[in-house]
């Protein structure tokens, strides 16, 4: 299996993948969505691949956290595997490569709405501990933060913020 940024004849595979999974079209067309919105300088998008094809994607965004909008943070999802392949490891393999590129290019702050017993696994702690709230309630899971950058964790505190008003609208209708 290779890990890869999505590329431009991905997207029907990516779609797919995300229909499958959850057996539903909403997460396949936020994803569509997020990217047209604000394209590729906003989010990394990651793709594994077997020697079937794509099997797994993953989407993260950029978001600012606090009052003043001084700290950036990426959002992690949607985030899936093809039925198939789930349970392989594909999706830890996924989330783990993406934050570790995001990490190299100076991202140190990780959110992610979702369970707390996967997620917490990979460092992923509630953000009410240190005072991060979605902005938006959620009935889907809880708003999760891993800090990597250490420094950060005694400014980290406030609304988490999309980046555009077009980007709010899409994750909290996602988020419901």
């Amino acid at each position: 299996m290779i890990i890869r940024m999505e590329g431009a004849n991905d997207w029907n595979r990516t779609r797919a993948i995300y229909d499958l999974a959850f057996g539903r079209t909403e997460e396949g067309a936020l994803v569509r969505e997020l990217l047209d919105t604000h394209g590729a300088g906003r989010h990394l998008s990651f793709v594994a691949e077997e020697e079937s094809g794509v099997v797994g994607h993953i989407l993260l965004s950029r978001v600012t956290i606090g009052e003043e909008n001084t700290l950036e943070g990426m959002l992690i999802g949607p985030h899936g595997v093809l039925p198939r392949y789930q349970g392989r490891g594909i999706g830890r393999a996924l989330l783990e490569a993406a934050m570790a590129f995001a990490e190299r290019e100076g991202d140190g702050i990780f959110l992610v709405v979702g369970p707390c017993a996967y997620y917490g696994r990979f460092g992923f702690e509630p953000a009410d501990c240190y005072g991060v709230v979605c902005p938006e309630p959620s009935q889907t899971g809880t708003l999760l933060v891993r800090v990597t950058d250490r420094s950060l964790c005694s400014v980290l505190k406030g609304p988490m913020r999309t980046s555009g008003e077009r980007q709010k609208e899409v994750l909290s209708q996602y988020y419901r």
